[in-house]
């Protein structure tokens, strides 16, 4: 027995009765204990936001992992946006070859005029690259093979198939940085950017299209691979913070490819004093 030493005055407490199943009822004594009710709708908001969440974890691992991406997600992010045309980000004067030269000729030509780091000729020519026959795409670099497949044998295509390889063989963390910076691309308003979001833009646009048809979409994938077509491999075309993404395969400042454009008078380089063509201006 607890005596009181200071005979200070007492006070009684009500003890609550304790139901059968141990659960002290839901009463003033107990106002920190919610309703039955409002816990439920607790717990299954809980049950909504995790499944959100491991959604996105998904969708955020197919898209490091380049994979096709066919969701409600993707479909949410790229809702209203409508196919403008990547043929736009070809160059307006192609260029082509009288002596038709092999497969591997031709990326070593678009290795030279793009002006492509030598770190990554190095290893990018120990990949297999060959013509194929396609009515439906340009270019394709097979994953699995780590092959270049060329239908048209044209120096943009071969810039684009091999940003693919160069993606390919980046760790988690930088595919992660260079996802980071095309999320910041679409959401900057800065005038400078506007043509390289445009692109990218018409990225998810295409996609958009692709997924209404039902089939699937490599985001990432594609969107690199765009981005560093539209440069003509001017590594200053793109915004300062999506550079580190492209620094291990493009050089900065004009090339031989971009000078011969501009020699052509239909394009400048997209680090010169004019603005560079985005998606949609000219023809």
């Amino acid at each position: 027995m607890l005596r009181n030493p200071t005979n200070l005055p007492t006070r009684a407490f009500a003890i609550p009765t304790v139901a059968a199943t141990g659960a002290a009822p839901a009463t003033a004594d107990h106002p920190g204990r919610l309703p039955g009710a409002v816990r439920t709708v607790l717990r299954a908001g809980g049950a909504v936001a995790l499944g959100l969440v491991l959604l996105l974890i998904g969708q955020a691992a197919a898209l490091l992992q380049e994979a096709p991406t066919h969701s409600v997600v993707y479909a949410a992010l790229v809702r209203g946006l409508e196919p403008r045309g990547l043929d736009l980000i070809r160059p307006p004067y192609p260029m082509t070859f009288a002596d038709h030269p092999s497969a591997a000729e031709l990326r070593d030509r678009a290795f030279a005029w793009f002006a492509i780091r030598p770190e990554a000729r190095a290893w990018m020519q120990d990949l297999p690259i060959s013509y194929a026959s396609s009515t439906t795409w340009s270019g394709r670099y097979q994953m699995d093979s780590r092959s270049v497949s060329v239908a048209q044998p044209s120096l943009e295509v071969v810039l684009h198939e091999y940003a693919h390889a160069n993606l390919h063989q980046k760790p988690a963390r930088e595919k992660v940085g260079a996802l980071l910076g095309m999320v910041r691309l679409l959401l900057d308003r800065d005038p400078r950017h506007q043509p390289a979001r445009a692109v990218l833009r018409a990225v998810l646009a295409d996609g958009a299209a692709a997924m209404r048809r039902g089939r699937s979409y490599s985001l990432l994938h594609e969107a690199y691979a765009y981005l560093a077509q539209w440069t003509g491999g001017d590594l200053v075309a793109l915004p300062d913070y999506l550079q580190p993404a492209y620094a291990d395969y493009l050089t900065p400042g004009p090339n031989r490819w971009l000078q011969w454009q501009a020699q052509q008078g239909r394009r400048m380089s997209p680090s010169a004093a004019s603005a560079p063509r985005s998606p949609g201006e000219g023809s």
